[in-house]
């Protein structure tokens, strides 16, 4: 009777021992993807307190564009860009880019290209301008330099440049 008694009691922490470990594996999975979650919001909330920020600020000259833009391979990615007009009147601005001649990082799957390619402005007022850029997932990492410019009746009104690293 002893030995069955031990059977018994190898048998009882065997059980106790795998529903333990099954229990700690499954904590593990629930710690992990609530850390996930968690990483994807601070990263939304950051990009919103960006955006927030970018709003407040005020933009003196007559065209805002960061100077660096990430672009992450395989998504979407917009990057907001303000023009004031500076005249005295109202008027219809256009609104282009184009790589710059000075770039050593060439990619024709990168497009890049302005939601809209003109905006009508009263004296003083200000426009938020939304440029998208898409490239492939199995592009090449680099850096790419792009000018955007902008016109007043044919005439030149703002130039400025900024960099797309692909990532």
């Amino acid at each position: 009777m002893d030995k069955k008694g031990a059977l018994e009691l190898s048998m009882n922490t065997i059980v106790i021992i795998v529903i333990g470990v099954t229990l700690l594996a499954l904590g593990l999975v629930f710690v992990r993807g609530l850390f996930d979650r968690l990483s994807g919001q601070t990263n939304l909330i950051f990009d919103e307190a960006d955006a927030a920020i970018t709003q407040l600020a005020a933009h003196e000259g007559k065209l805002t564009v960061p100077t660096q833009f990430e672009v992450t391979r395989g998504k979407q990615s917009n990057l907001n860009i303000y023009l004031v007009n500076e005249l005295n009147e109202m008027k219809t601005f256009n609104v282009g880019i184009e790589p710059s001649s000075t770039s050593s990082f060439q990619n024709p799957n990168l497009k890049v290209d302005v939601a809209a390619n003109s905006v009508t402005l009263n004296p003083g007022e200000e426009a938020k301008i939304v440029l998208g850029a898409l490239i492939p997932s199995g592009s090449p990492s680099g850096s790419a330099a792009y000018v955007i410019k902008i016109t007043v009746d044919g005439q030149p009104y703002a130039e400025q440049g900024f960099f797309i690293e692909v990532k």
